[in-house]
């Protein structure tokens, strides 16, 4: 996945050229974009068109480099990581998945904008019908009776 602002591929020595996209290569984005094959997501997230998130990008222990503050992430990844949690448990609450999702990605505080981040995340895994509530509790719901 890439990132419009701040692009940050690769880690480390990458943060030291970040900035944004677009005002580095407008017009080989806009190349790419009008051609079809990257798109945006809604927090501005670029991904070649039609991809699908097969791994998580989670940080290394010892390792700052790998690090990634909750907007550099893209919610479809969260998503994943929430759909993960939820399959492995088939039945977890919702405040407990929104304690476990930002461990992951190695948040030690689940700040408003985090929370938020997850239930945005959890609500699109609802209403794909990858999750289903049941009360408090949600249920892993692909493939499942």
């Amino acid at each position: 996945q890439l990132r419009a602002a701040p692009l940050g591929i690769g880690g480390g020595a990458d943060r030291r050229h970040s900035g944004d996209l677009r005002d580095r290569e407008p017009h080989a984005l806009d190349g790419l974009t009008h051609a079809g094959l990257v798109e945006a997501d809604r927090g501005g997230f670029l991904h070649l068109k039609g991809q699908k998130l097969r791994h998580l990008r989670i940080p290394v222990p010892g390792r700052p480099e790998t690090e990634r503050a909750a907007d550099h992430v893209p919610l479809n990844e969260i998503a994943q990581a929430a759909l993960h949690f939820a399959h492995d448990a088939r039945t977890i609450e919702q405040d407990e998945l929104t304690r476990h999702v930002p461990r992951l990605f190695g948040w030690q505080r689940t700040r408003d904008g985090i929370a938020a981040l997850i239930t945005n995340a959890i609500d699109k895994l609802v209403d794909n019908g990858q999750i289903k509530r049941d009360g408090p509790n949600l249920r892993y719901a692909i493939n499942t009776p």
